[in-house]
């Protein structure tokens, strides 16, 4: 890491408080290199995200940020089609063309052949780990792109593999559904610091590390799929597809970079409003 360059690319809405916090490993993880860059995608935001951001660009030369408003909802509480909102086309073409975004600003501003690595995280959870981070480099041999264990916890002692949208099994070519993404989920569970590289065909979980080549002439999209809740693949599966059919094929899932999206207190805060909500049911 001490000898390379990176970028990392971020996109935020609402989220002050967690980006904040968050901006401080941001900040122990551009160190680590030996030239590092930062492009921000913000859209929409009222909590003083966008004011945040705005002043991030002007403090570093090497700050890039792309801020603007749509007055559109990202996810709406029901679809007239059935379709799960959260897998509808209308939620991950846009979270397609805002990440299209910060390819754009990497290429124009910066330029891929200018950097090594691109990280691409979501800042809105916890907690990262930079030493998950850096077991990843300690293994940079072995892979092209490599995924982050991101982390809910549940309960008291509870936590488990969170965001199995974006996940694909190595060589699994069918359709995606809410089953099988809850199957996914389950099976990932016990997915823990120690264990080897994974192979799959998609991950991310609010972070994935790319060598730059990579990515070149790569957008994001979404792509249909063939069933009635599940209306489109993930934004990072379409993606992740195109690197391998660019012969960028070692794609790993690290179960040791690992991310919490959530504190222990804040679990245990909803565990206990749900079995209060349950009891007042009964």
């Amino acid at each position: 890491m001490g000898d390379s360059s990176c970028v990392i690319c971020c996109m935020v809405r609402d989220c002050r408080k967690p980006l904040e916090r968050n901006l401080k490993f941001i900040n122990r993880l551009r160190a680590c290199f030996a030239e590092s860059y930062l492009i921000i995608i913000e859209n929409d935001s009222i909590d003083g995200t966008k004011e945040l951001v705005k002043s991030l660009e002007g403090e570093d030369q090497n700050v890039f940020v792309d801020s603007f408003d749509t007055g559109s909802i990202t996810l709406p509480k029901k679809m007239a089609s059935g379709v799960n909102p959260s897998f509808s086309r209308h939620r991950v073409q846009k979270m397609a063309d805002y990440r299209n975004r910060y390819l754009k600003v990497l290429k124009e501003k910066i330029g891929i052949d200018n950097v090594d690595w691109v990280l691409m995280l979501d800042p809105d959870v916890h907690e990262f780990s930079v030493d998950g981070i850096k077991h990843s480099y300690g293994t940079e041999d072995k892979w092209d792109v490599v995924h982050a264990n991101g982390r809910m916890k549940y309960g008291l002692f509870t936590d488990a593999y969170y965001d199995a949208f974006a996940f694909m099994e190595f060589g699994d070519e069918t359709v995606l559904t809410e089953k099988k993404i809850l199957l996914n989920q389950a099976r990932l569970k016990s997915v823990s610091i120690g264990m080897p590289l994974l192979p799959v065909r998609s991950g991310f979980n609010a972070l994935a590390i790319y060598r730059s080549k990579a990515l070149k002439g790569m957008m994001y999209n979404c792509e249909s799929n063939d069933d009635e809740r599940v209306e489109v693949l993930c934004e990072h599966i379409s993606f992740h597809d195109a690197i391998r059919k660019s012969g960028y094929t070692r794609q790993f899932l690290n179960p040791n970079m690992i991310i919490y999206y959530n504190t222990r207190c804040r679990a245990l805060f909803l565990w206990f409003k749900g079995t209060i909500s349950k009891l007042l049911r009964k």
